[in-house]
């Protein structure tokens, strides 16, 4: 919208469903997935008008993406990233964020990659990395699925599964 009242309907020519939104180098970047194919996909657009597909083929299944200190970061079914410096070209990095399901709470805030999501029963209640690509997990007791995550006022907030709700002021310890 360019008035944020009237919304007009832009198709990306393939029927998937988009799961997330970031921006970040003039670039917005929108990831879903093909569940009929089980393939993630990436979009970007210079002027959220006109999309072009990035990553096709094997990619797992994308569920958070966000931006920051130069990079797009994307998480994976598996627990992995897909990054990109310049939003054109993507790299996969399977298992890079050990034992993680699915990531879908993704943020750039404090100078690091923020991510929540579900752990196999693991107590680990977030990961962070300063550069998306090398990421410490922080664990806690709290094993149930998170699913969102903001930045504000010094603080993150995480809320989950059995309307939990946690906060950090440094994303390790909540």
């Amino acid at each position: 919208s360019t008035n944020e009242s009237r919304w007009i309907h832009h198709d990306v020519g393939v029927n998937t469903a988009l799961t997330r939104v970031t921006h970040g180098q003039g670039l917005f970047v929108v990831v879903g997935n093909d569940y009929n194919a089980n393939r993630g996909m990436i979009f970007t657009s210079a002027d959220g008008v006109e999309w072009t597909e990035r990553v096709a083929g094997t990619v797992p299944l994308l569920y958070g993406a966000a931006y920051g200190d130069g990079r797009f970061v994307v998480a994976t079914r598996d627990g992995g990233v897909v990054t990109s410096t310049d939003g054109s070209n993507w790299s996969y990095r399977p298992g890079t964020v050990a034992g993680a399901l699915l990531l879908p709470g993704l943020i750039w805030a404090d100078g690091k990659f923020v991510a929540v999501g579900y752990w196999k029963q693991r107590p680990v209640v977030s990961a962070t990395s300063t550069n998306g690509l090398d990421w410490a997990l922080h664990e806690g007791p709290w094993t149930a699925g998170l699913y969102g995550l903001a930045h504000g006022k010094g603080r993150f907030v995480a809320t989950g599964a059995n309307g939990v709700i946690l906060f950090s002021t440094d994303a390790a310890h909540w």
